[in-house]
């Protein structure tokens, strides 16, 4: 299996998810860290995309690869994230229907362009915003866990279990490496 681990936004272009959809070898796992979905947020972030262009991604790979896997983190609490900003990154992480999602709550460091912006979210307010989204997030992997239930999927063996020599571990297409 070749499995591509991290892809900009920017670089996921109508090539690659066609290759990916047409190479029976290449994962369907796609691992786009957007970082947000607001377009007044990701420009403050510097990123060069905007909430329309995450919507037509993310739409087109599901129609061209309908068995994708989809990865992405996001940042909650960063300057400027209102009420409102919020709920569009929700309601975006809702209708994408990420297989797995990372949640960070934003947290300035010295120096960086991003501490000295000012319209600051309190940091319990960004874990609670933290807390909300992994809230849909387990909701979500519930409901795609429970349509798993029954099939059979081709796995990539990696080798004996840690906990014992009697079972082997391994992961499926929709199941990135893990280091521990």
């Amino acid at each position: 299996w070749i499995r591509v681990l991290y892809g900009h936004p920017e670089s996921i272009d109508d090539a690659f998810i066609k290759t990916v959809a047409s190479h029976p070898n290449v994962c369907p796992y796609f691992d786009i860290p957007i970082q947000h979905v607001s377009s007044p947020i990701l420009k403050k972030m510097g990123r060069m995309y905007r909430s329309d262009d995450l919507h037509r991604l993310f739409h087109k790979i599901r129609s061209q690869v309908p068995e994708a896997s989809l990865r992405t983190t996001i940042i909650v609490g960063f300057p400027g994230e209102t009420d409102s900003r919020f709920q569009e990154l929700y309601d975006f992480v809702k209708w994408a229907g990420f297989d797995h999602l990372g949640v960070f709550a934003y947290s300035p460091e010295k120096g960086t362009p991003a501490a000295r912006l000012g319209e600051e979210v309190a940091p319990e307010r960004a874990r609670e915003r933290q807390d909300i989204i992994m809230g849909l997030q387990a909701d979500i992997s519930r409901r795609m866990n429970q349509q798993m239930v029954g099939k059979t999927l081709p796995v990539l063996v990696e080798g004996l279990s840690p906990e014992t020599d009697l079972l082997l571990k391994g992961r499926t297409s929709s199941m990135a490496p893990v280091d521990n």
